[in-house]
């Protein structure tokens, strides 16, 4: 029998998609101190990606959901779930429950973190493959080499920080022009422009 060997032809999953996966796993931990699942779509004529939270009963290490409804357009191919506090790694259970599942299948670990571990496989005909999680999601970043430690914090804190930066530009900016505004000009015309 030959080595079986993948071939991933669709688009890393962008930046900001993977925010709202990695956010909506922290904040279910936050809530609930449980995993979660996400099932992941693809359509192809759209060239975008679509997450579903399907119905659910978790508890704090493990979950069962229930099957999704076909969503016109889009293609299920595969899914992200979360260890809760718990590191990410491929278990048992889920190892049973993507068996007949082809696609990605993320998880996503360490919610308690500023940064998470990942672990990323693909399932295809009976055949599971490990998959570095930077090949999958666009703008990850290890945090530290022989870990499964990643970040997209550094983009969310640089992002943030510009933001805060281009705020006070602009708020000093509207600053000086009042100041210019009001120069010369009596106390009671001031409060007319603040």
């Amino acid at each position: 029998m030959q080595n079986a060997a993948y071939r991933w032809m669709l688009p890393q999953i962008p930046t900001l998609v993977f925010i709202h996966i990695v956010l909506f796993f922290k904040q279910v931990y936050k809530m609930y101190k449980s995993e979660a699942i996400l099932l992941i779509y693809y359509s192809y004529v759209k060239e975008q990606y679509l997450l579903v939270c399907p119905p659910q009963h978790v508890t704090g290490a493990s979950l069962d959901y229930d099957a999704d409804k076909p969503r016109p357009g889009y293609r299920l191919i595969g899914s992200v779930h979360s260890h809760a506090d718990m590191s990410a790694f491929h278990s048992g259970t889920d190892i049973h429950d993507e068996v007949n599942f082809d696609g990605i299948h993320l998880t996503l670990g360490n919610m308690t973190f500023d940064g998470f571990s990942l672990s990323s496989e693909i399932v295809m005909n009976d055949h599971r493959f490990k998959v570095d999680p930077i090949t999958l999601v666009h703008s990850l970043a290890k945090i530290q080499n022989n870990t499964s430690e990643y970040t997209l914090g550094l983009l969310i804190r640089e992002d943030r920080e510009k933001r805060r930066l281009e705020k006070i530009r602009e708020e000093e900016s509207a600053n000086a022009q009042i100041e210019e505004i009001n120069l010369g000009e009596t106390e009671t015309e001031k409060d007319q422009f603040i």
